[in-house]
């Protein structure tokens, strides 16, 4: 019987090259004894108890307000090329003018429920992305029959930004990244729609798959935090340098933010590389199974 390791390379078709050459591709990583998590006494003790998540989380959090803050000062965001790249980088990036945003808009998205959350994300027009979409994608859990509320998620999956497929059909992690992803999640055995809510930082397709502008991402943070306070996941994987932007302000490259576990409000968060980066870079797939045993091996810690 295959291990879960082996589960997981079969089906990004690296199988049979582990076979031949697993030394060459790397891939001695890979093993089926998860990491030890890394933590060190400040984060244990900075970590708040996990009854009072939901309201910790606030939209208007240091995160969303740093960004506010920095939207004058920020330049336009570099076309990818690095491991956030998505599927297709433009050479000059189309940005949108600073945005200025309501003082109360955070609060007030702060105190949302989920069916307000997602009918003013479908109707949001405070930025450009409005006016390319073909619509918001909210994203993707299981939802309750009664009051259309989410079904608390032990697993949440963060992008950074809907692809073409996504736009058209509405739903998050489609195309060949999202095969991808349903890889990583069925060799965690994990399916989406089951425990599991997924969705992007940004929630409309920027022109070209361009990366997100820090305007962007300002703005739509607070839809975000308010999605992780009302799902209430217990961890949190982060796919790409946007989402790890968005969620704890950190602006190092993903290589720097692997392999450790950060937190937001209180909630594990490991960072992994971005799937569209892993569709051109076959080799660092392997390294996504070291960061889902670390986000595994940190969920069979908590109480």
């Amino acid at each position: 019987m295959m291990r879960d390791d082996e589960i997981f390379l079969s089906e990004l078709e690296l199988y049979p090259l582990v076979k031949i050459q697993r030394a060459a591709l790397g891939l001695a990583v890979v093993t089926a004894t998860p990491s030890p998590v890394r933590l060190t006494d400040a984060k244990r003790s900075a970590m708040p108890p996990s009854t009072a998540t939901a309201n910790r989380l606030s939209a208007a959090s240091p995160v969303a307000q740093d960004y506010a803050r920095k939207q004058a000062q920020t330049a336009p965001a570099p076309a990818r090329n690095d491991s956030t790249a998505g599927t297709t980088a433009l050479k000059k990036p189309l940005t949108i003018p600073d945005i200025a945003l309501p003082a109360d808009r955070a609060p007030k998205i702060a105190a949302l429920d989920w069916l307000a959350l997602q009918n003013q994300v479908s109707a949001c027009a405070d930025c450009g992305l409005c006016n390319q979409r073909k619509q918001a994608v909210f994203g993707l859990g299981a939802v309750t029959a009664t009051n259309n509320i989410p079904a608390p998620a032990t697993w949440m999956f963060v992008g950074d930004a809907p692809s073409v497929d996504d736009d058209s059909q509405g739903e998050p992690f489609l195309g060949e990244a999202g095969k991808l992803v349903d890889a990583m999640l069925h060799a965690a055995h994990l399916k989406r729609g089951e425990d599991v809510f997924m969705t992007n930082v940004i929630k409309c397709r920027p022109p070209g798959n361009r990366t997100p502008t820090a305007a962007e991402i300002a703005t739509c943070t607070p839809y975000l935090l308010r999605q992780i306070a009302l799902v209430q996941p217990k961890i949190i994987v982060a796919f790409g340098k946007i989402a790890m932007q968005a969620l704890t302000g950190s602006e190092l490259p993903i290589t720097q933010l692997r392999g450790s576990v950060h937190y937001v409000a209180g909630i594990p968060l490991v960072a992994t590389f971005n799937p569209a980066f892993l569709l051109r870079n076959m080799p660092e797939k392997a390294k996504v199974w070291d960061d889902l045993l670390l986000a595994k091996t940190t969920l069979a810690t908590l109480p």
